[in-house]
């Protein structure tokens, strides 16, 4: 399963056992990245991160950054992103509930 921003905002209801990817438009050539907002929950653990370029090759071209993890038990914990410009500002966040 994919979250995008378009469920920013929203719950997501996943199956124990089941991964689950979070997945944001990201440029880090600009310095303006994502960053995973530390969580202590019990029901979803991360699993790793990765970013794709959508030109590999072009400088400067945005791309994919995403997010796996994986449903560990029942619950219900909120996962948080914050977007931040090169000097550390905020300039957007997101968020998603999740329902194990």
């Amino acid at each position: 399963m994919q979250i995008t921003v378009a469920q920013n905002n929203q719950t997501v209801k996943v199956a124990v056992n089941d991964t689950f990817d979070v997945v944001l438009t990201e440029n880090p050539s600009t310095g303006y990245t994502w960053a995973l907002e530390p969580e202590d929950s019990k029901s979803v653990s991360f699993v790793n991160t990765a970013y794709v370029p959508s030109s590999p090759g072009t400088i400067g071209a945005g791309g994919m950054r995403t997010w796996t993890f994986k449903a560990a038990a029942p619950g219900t914990t909120a996962i948080n992103f914050v977007k931040a410009a090169p000097n550390g500002t905020p300039v957007k966040d997101f968020s998603v509930s999740i329902v194990v």
